[in-house]
């Protein structure tokens, strides 16, 4: 695995949000995606992200890489006080859920895969599904899998994309070399007549323009993030640990049931509401980077964006603890 060195960029101090906070992660600026629609829907919640552009992208590592780069980032943001990790990472979603909820438990671990897996089944009439991902995510099958525990006569068509993650971390979603890729991608579906593509990478929906030139208009383009927002919502109404308002649902889905229209839930209870709504960006690579490719996802620039050297989260690996070393022996088996 490729180091990323200390000195490669400037790293500036950093205080991170009130605890407790929602970590989220991605291996870049693909899980602005994600954040992006729990800010609307969480608002009141405090968040710290953190994008390993420095090792993006994810999609071509082993199991035991992205267990030792997940690990280690999940059990930072554990260390630092994040009550809940929200995974804004489809790779490790499909590979190494299991695993990584194991290394935090009780702390709750969620699922990016899971809410995009409920968003297509919700989506699609016709139960004709194109799913596009990273080659890790789409070797797993895990989508496929998911899909049809609801839809088992679904026909899905399943296309790796390889050259999106490394497009939409160097900004390059306006360029020639990024249609061409987008209009490769569209070909596989030529022909299946599907009414649903969900997109199985947190970076894909920075390409969606350059989808909408290639689709069938009546195609329907899963984003799975705002969906993946309203489950967690859920679940933290459930545990009764939200911060802050929560706007009325967008889901009818009945496993989204028991959120009022409004709820004002302040935790722990006598938490002031300065203390809620905070956030931070963090990478392990390029900070002005960062904050170009992500604005394509968040839909403003990211602010603000601190480096945190890899070094800093790295003391946190997995293989430093007996029950992340026997994972790992799992993993590798």
């Amino acid at each position: 695995m490729t180091s990323c060195g200390a000195n490669r960029f400037f790293s500036a101090e950093y205080s991170l949000p009130p605890k407790p906070f929602l970590g989220v992660f991605d291996s870049g600026v693909g899980g602005l995606s994600v954040l992006a629609r729990f800010l609307d829907r969480l608002p009141g919640e405090n968040y710290v992200y953190v994008g390993d552009s420095c090792h993006a992208p994810y999609g071509d590592r082993t199991p035991a890489e992205l267990f030792e780069l997940g690990g280690s980032i999940s059990l930072w943001l554990k260390d630092k006080g994040a009550k809940a990790i929200v995974l804004a990472c489809n790779t490790i979603s499909s590979t190494l859920i299991a695993e990584i909820r194991s290394l935090l438990a009780p702390l709750p671990v969620y699922s990016i895969l899971e809410a995009g897996v409920m968003a297509a089944v919700l989506s699609t009439k016709s139960q004709k599904i194109g799913i596009i991902a990273t080659a890790t995510t789409t070797n797993s099958q895990s989508f496929a899998k998911g899909i049809r525990d609801h839809l088992p006569e679904a026909e899905l068509t399943s296309v790796a994309c390889p050259a999106f993650v490394p497009l939409v971390e160097k900004g390059l979603v306006a360029t020639q070399e990024a249609a061409k890729a987008v209009e490769e991608i569209c070909s596989h579906f030529s022909g299946k007549n599907i009414d649903t593509l969900l997109l199985g990478c947190t970076h894909y929906p920075a390409l969606i323009p350059l989808f909408r030139k290639h689709l069938h208009e009546d195609v329907m383009i899963v984003d799975p993030a705002e969906y993946y927002a309203e489950m967690v919502a859920a679940d933290l109404y459930q545990a009764q640990s939200l911060h802050g308002k929560i706007p009325a649902a967008n889901y009818s889905d009945s496993d989204l049931s028991g959120l009022d229209s409004y709820s004002e839930v302040l935790s722990p209870a006598n938490a002031q509401s300065s203390d809620f709504g905070k956030r931070i960006f963090l990478t392990t690579g390029d900070h002005e980077q960062f904050k170009e490719s992500g604005a394509l996802l968040f839909g403003r620039v990211p602010d603000p964006v601190f480096r945190i050297d890899y070094s800093e989260i790295k003391v946190f690996s997995p293989l430093s603890t007996a029950r992340g070393l026997a994972l790992a022996k799992q993993i590798t088996k």
